[in-house]
């Protein structure tokens, strides 16, 4: 056999075995048909993440599941079959992977774009601080935390909240932001702070629930880092953005 041929016959070996990793069986779908589902599926892992709900987290894990391949159009067994496929080519797993980051990223800005816009469901940024944008703590001051409580106030569900403020000098803190609901359930969000100046935290809240109280605590951990001035606190209602739940694996919610 020539060297040619021998080569050729290696190319055809090759090309035959390069196309059967990425050939998929009857009923597996394709990275097109998969990405969206992927996304969703993520999306509604990141939000049970922030539940603190009576139902099993198994069953509301089911449920969101179930929710999402019916949203699709997609079986159960399909969808099963597919991953185990993505289980065993590990290279198309990475092809969706990043086909699914770019699928979050495009929802993301369509939302921008549409809190942009003029139409009917634009949500205008809103500042709800009623108070001074400065504040100093300090032992004069009564003490090395600052604390405020907004009964009564009607949001739109699903809004953001974003608490923010300037710290003139570096500090050893926590803050913590939280809303109560009208059936009495709470979300709340915590955060510590080390070697930063600019805070900034927010919660997202519940998409099926009534905000009637916002209120949140800003607490010195060392009574030695007074005097603190905190300067240009704001407290801005954000629209809603429903791809923020990737971002809140830290924030709970507390029933009644």
């Amino acid at each position: 056999m020539s060297v040619r041929m021998s080569f050729q016959i290696a190319l055809l070996i090759a090309m035959t075995v390069g196309c059967g990793c990425v050939r998929r069986p009857k009923g597996v779908l394709s990275d097109k048909e998969m990405a969206p589902v992927v996304a969703d599926m993520e999306l509604a892992e990141a939000y049970l993440q922030t539940q603190a709900s009576g139902i099993p987290r198994g069953e509301m894990k089911e449920a969101l599941m179930e929710s999402v391949l019916d949203r699709h159009g997609i079986s159960r067994e399909t969808f099963d079959s597919t991953m185990s496929w993505y289980g065993h080519n590990i290279d198309a797993y990475y092809k969706l992977d990043n086909r699914v980051n770019n699928e979050i990223g495009k929802r993301r800005r369509q939302i921008s774009k549409r809190s942009k816009s003029k139409g009917p469901e634009r949500v205008s940024t809103a500042d709800l601080w009623p108070y001074r944008r400065m504040v100093m703590l300090s032992e004069q001051s009564g003490g090395d935390m600052m604390r405020f409580d907004l009964p009564g106030v009607e949001l739109e569900r699903g809004v953001s909240i974003r608490w923010r403020m300037r710290l003139r000098n570096l500090a050893d803190a926590r803050m913590m932001l939280g809303v109560e609901y009208k059936d009495g359930s709470t979300s709340f969000l915590s955060r510590s702070l080390t070697g930063q100046k600019s805070v900034d935290v927010t919660l997202q809240t519940d998409t099926t629930r009534h905000v009637n109280r916002v209120f949140g605590h800003f607490a010195l951990n060392r009574r030695n880092d007074m005097p603190l001035w905190l300067d240009s606190i704001s407290l801005e209602l954000m629209p809603l953005d429903s791809l923020l739940y990737q971002g809140i694996n830290m924030q709970r919610r507390i029933e009644r």
